[in-house]
């Protein structure tokens, strides 16, 4: 009895805990669609990017801290900032080389960036992973890399 009991509340358990993840990170990816919009934008973004310690949420939280450098007025202190978190961003996709979305983070940031510090390579390598991949992806997250690709004005060629 007791054995069916502590299997049926882990089970529930895991339920509710993988709904709050997942409830979580489409706060997080409605919160980063409008992060450009100004400066409390981006820091919702990393308030909420800081509710879980997930490889996406730590892309998601890279990307906000390289969007706070638009509100930064030292030069070197915005090339730091953009390093640091570009090289968090780097070792996250090293250890999961198969996450479409957090390629997607780095290829949006390296697109809006100033062409000197943008990594050509990189870009190209994951604008091709995501190609490749889209079509791969559940019908709301192809939706969602679609919005984001036209919010940056790249040109979706169908």
């Amino acid at each position: 009895m007791f054995i069916k009991f502590f299997f049926k509340f882990i089970f529930i358990l895991f339920y509710f805990c993988s709904y709050s993840q997942d409830n979580n990170l489409n706060e997080l990816r409605k919160s980063y669609l409008i992060a450009g919009n100004g400066k409390k934008n981006v820091e919702q973004l990393l308030l909420l990017s800081n509710t879980d310690n997930t490889p996406i949420f730590k892309a998601y939280k890279a990307v906000a801290n390289m969007m706070m450098i638009e509100y930064t007025n030292n030069v070197y202190e915005k090339y730091k900032i953009f390093k640091i978190n570009s090289n968090i961003l780097d070792e996250l996709i090293i250890n999961n080389s198969n996450n479409l979305e957090i390629k997607l983070l780095r290829y949006c940031i390296h697109y809006k960036s100033p062409k000197f510090i943008q990594n050509k390579i990189k870009m190209k390598s994951d604008l091709d992973f995501i190609m490749e991949n889209i079509d791969k992806q559940d019908v709301i997250f192809t939706k969602y890399i679609n919005q984001i690709l036209v919010d940056i004005n790249y040109k979706i060629q169908n």
